[in-house]
């Protein structure tokens, strides 16, 4: 391809793409200097128990947030561990175990927060979930006691949102 066509297809200008041609060499080399051929390449073989409680442990989480109930760092770390051994097959008698010892480290909480993208976010709304079956049996209750008491509709209101907190 011609300088013109080059900078055309990437958006840059002619004067910049002959500049690297002309020092194609010179960064060939430091490109290949930088990063040999020989560089070992290192690949983990990822606990397939660990690989589904991660995964389990972020649809609960998920769950969590849905509802609004906060969740720390500990409790997450807690709730690893369960499932974790939740997942984990049972050792054969007699054979010893070859799975290292699953320890919710922080170092994994780290790796699990940034591997599933999770920020630390405030919540906003309900600080947590409410008892929904209560919830749905209220409006009669209330209902009579407005009656009762002879109140007004302007005089009900939620507490929660009038700053009393």
């Amino acid at each position: 391809m011609s300088a013109s066509n080059v900078a055309r297809k990437y958006g840059h200008i002619k004067p910049s793409i002959c500049a690297i041609k002309i020092r194609e060499r010179e960064i060939r080399q430091a490109v290949a200097s930088s990063a040999p051929i020989t560089a070992k390449v290192t690949s983990q073989v990822r606990d397939k128990t660990l690989v589904k409680t991660e995964k389990a442990l972020n649809l609960w989480l998920e769950h969590m947030n849905h509802k609004h109930v906060p969740i720390d760092g500990n409790t997450l770390r807690e709730k690893a561990l369960n499932l974790y051994a939740l997942f984990k097959p049972p050792a054969e008698e007699g054979q010893p175990s070859d799975e290292k010892k699953f320890k919710a480290s922080q170092g994994w909480l780290n790796s699990f927060r940034n591997c599933f993208n999770l920020k630390n976010v405030q919540t906003t709304g309900e600080a947590a979930s409410a008892n929904e079956e209560a919830a749905k049996d209220y409006p009669e209750p209330l209902k009579k006691i407005i009656e009762e008491k002879g109140y007004l509709p302007e005089q009900v209101f939620n507490a929660d949102e009038t700053g009393l907190f």
